[in-house]
């Protein structure tokens, strides 16, 4: 009966797996497929810096699937090599026409074409397939509905989704860090609750203050539009986007409320003594099992 019960319950464990992995991939191509067309239609319309965004926004799916469990996912390397020499080609364009936030957008694009080459040699972090799906649907969210399609200028609210979705993911990463900087896989049970919680909390603030400080300085350096000012009044001869301070706060405002639900859920199981036995720890369970090279 032992048996019977332990052969029923593994089919149906893997099958799950293979479920979310099969999303995870079908996502992947899907979004790469959306993000090709729109370059290809971008470019027809000489709509030169979305264009580069939306080469940004591909080679970020493509650097996201380096930390797959499904090691086979990632672009032909004859359609890899073509897009790092086309990026290469505008990046220089930019330099020329001294158009300085494409010639940031190809530098970090080719970042992101070019290191998986490097990277797919080594051994590195498997990240579970859910997790993937949240990284591939945000990055979707953020970059191609938010830049691409205009989506932060048509809805004043879909930066607030943006940051409310992605602040509790970051937290949750912050919860996996602990584990792995310690190398254990029980570490909840030798650190207090409240600070596991409390680094989970802090470390997602610190994030989302990075990125804002890294909008300002690309709105002060480049003369674009990160913080998503509106209403711009003409300062000193020109349009002053660091009036975007208005954003700037709303945005971590929210990012400190998603931190803060996060690790509230988290410090409440691990106050319990349950973080082996509850959905909110699965992924994190996963993590271990596809990384035993972390842990002890």
């Amino acid at each position: 009966m032992r048996n019977g019960v332990q052969n029923g319950i593994r089919p149906m464990t893997v099958s799950r797996k293979l479920s979310l992995e099969t999303v995870e991939v079908v996502l992947w191509y899907f979004f790469i497929l959306l993000c090709l067309v729109s370059v290809v239609q971008l470019c027809l319309s000489q709509s030169w810096a979305l264009m580069m965004i939306a080469v940004v926004t591909l080679s970020m799916f493509e650097f996201a699937s380096v930390f797959s469990r499904h090691k086979k996912l990632g672009l032909p390397l004859v359609l890899r090599w073509f897009l790092i020499l086309f990026t290469v080609g505008f990046t220089v364009y930019s330099v020329l026409i001294r158009h300085w936030d494409i010639m940031m957008n190809g530098l970090l694009a080719l970042v992101l074409l070019i290191s998986p080459l490097w990277l797919r040699k080594r051994k590195l972090m498997s990240i579970p397939s859910l997790f993937q799906i949240v990284i591939l649907i945000y990055l979707l969210a953020a970059m191609y509905f938010g830049e691409v399609q205009h989506f932060y200028y048509k809805f004043r609210w879909w930066d607030v989704i943006v940051h409310l979705a992605s602040a509790p993911f970051i937290a949750y990463a912050g919860f996996l860090l602990v584990y792995t900087v310690n190398n254990d896989r029980n570490v909840h049970k030798h650190l207090s609750p409240f600070f596991l919680a409390l680094f989970a909390f802090s470390f997602s603030l610190i994030v989302g203050v990075a990125w804002e400080v890294f909008e300002y300085g690309a709105d002060s350096v480049l003369g674009v539009n990160m913080q998503k000012a509106r209403n711009l009044e003409l300062v000193y001869g020109y349009f002053d986007t660091r009036l975007g301070v208005l954003d700037t706060m709303e945005d971590l405002l929210v990012d400190a409320l998603g931190a803060l639900i996060v690790s509230m859920i988290g410090y409440r199981y691990l106050k319990k003594d349950s973080a082996k036995a509850t959905a909110f720890w699965k992924i994190k369970d996963q993590f271990i099992e596809d990384n035993p090279h972390f842990f002890k």
